[in-house]
């Protein structure tokens, strides 16, 4: 019987196809936790924040004390020593900075306090002791105002008690957060008010109220348009409310939160102390940008624009200001 000849490649080539078979299914496979199992890639970092030094604590001394923008976000408020000094810096380079206040008024007590953006460009500002003026003052200084000239204006006057003193006490808040009209404002002495400015004929009455059951919380700011109040509660969530309620909307973890110009969105630091959370107010997903973990921001505030923060680093030498830039 005659038997069918045999290839004598057949081996070779059984064998290559095996090799190929046992490729395709196990090649490259780094995972010792079986085969064919691919390691889990690595998510792309796409939101990052980029930080910029724009003054060191060896040319100014700046306080601890939130930095603010004004309306159109191309300068930077913030406030620094001797006394207490209102200044403002262009955030885009840094280059030109320019004292509001009288920088020869080198008294704390005649110093001011808790800049805020008003309004067309101007600046608002806490001031206790004026001369010629009896109880605490809100200032409003021009967008032309250098060094006090012209004089800013007295936007609003209030006595001790109405935030919880004596009538002839005079202090500077803990902290203090005004809209862009000075009209509201929420405030911290020995507790926390909800302040309201209401223009009555020729004179403006304040109607307040205490933060009833937030004695615990921390880091209240108002937004540019008053409608909203932030903070962080007793359990470190970022918690917001309506100006006129009390209805609690928490939106994550996080230290010292503050509103883009339109009250939309919430920026906040994040529980890692050096990334940046960005929450839409209306309880959509966060975004988180990515920090430096070598920069740790403090007291950041959220342009009007929600594209930038300005905050402040502090280290052995003083306190620095920062820009941070949030990239996507």
């Amino acid at each position: 019987m005659n038997r069918p000849s045999l290839n004598p490649m057949l081996p070779l080539l059984t064998t290559a196809a095996l090799l190929v078979m046992l490729c395709l299914s196990g090649c490259g496979d780094n995972d010792p936790s079986g085969p064919g199992d691919d390691p889990d890639p690595v998510p792309p970092i796409d939101y990052l924040l980029s930080s910029h030094l724009l003054l060191s604590s060896e040319q100014l001394d700046i306080l601890d004390r939130p930095p603010e923008w004004t309306d159109d976000d191309r300068w930077i408020i913030f406030t620094a020593g001797p006394g207490s000094i209102i200044w403002k810096v262009e955030a885009g380079t840094g280059a030109s900075l320019i004292a509001v206040t009288d920088p020869d008024l080198d008294h704390w007590i005649l110093g001011g306090y808790s800049p805020c953006g008003l309004e067309g460009g101007g600046i608002g500002y806490f001031q206790g002791l004026l001369p010629g003026s009896f109880g605490m003052h809100i200032m409003g200084a021009a967008a032309s105002t250098v060094s006090g000239d012209p004089p800013p204006d007295i936007l609003r006057t209030f006595s001790g008690i109405a935030v919880g003193l004596s009538e002839n006490q005079i202090s500077s808040p803990h902290e203090l957060s005004i809209d862009a009209w000075g009209r509201r404002g929420v405030g911290t002495w020995q507790t926390t008010w909800i302040m309201h400015w209401q223009d009555r004929e020729a004179e403006s009455v304040l109607l307040t109220r205490p933060a009833t059951g937030l004695e615990e919380a921390t880091g209240f700011r108002i937004s540019r348009d008053g409608e909203f109040v932030v903070y962080r509660n007793e359990e470190g969530v970022v918690t917001w409310i309506p100006f006129n309620a009390e209805e609690a909307h928490p939106l994550g973890p996080g230290t010292h939160p503050s509103f883009s110009g339109d009250g939309s969105q919430v920026g906040y630091t994040a529980p890692n102390g050096h990334d940046y959370v960005v929450h839409p107010r209306s309880g959509d997903d966060p975004v988180t940008y990515i920090g430096d973990a070598g920069i740790a921001p403090l007291r950041p505030t959220l342009s009007w624009a929600g594209d930038r923060i300005a905050f402040l680093v502090k280290n052995s030498t003083g306190t620095s200001l920062y820009v941070g830039h949030l990239e996507h």
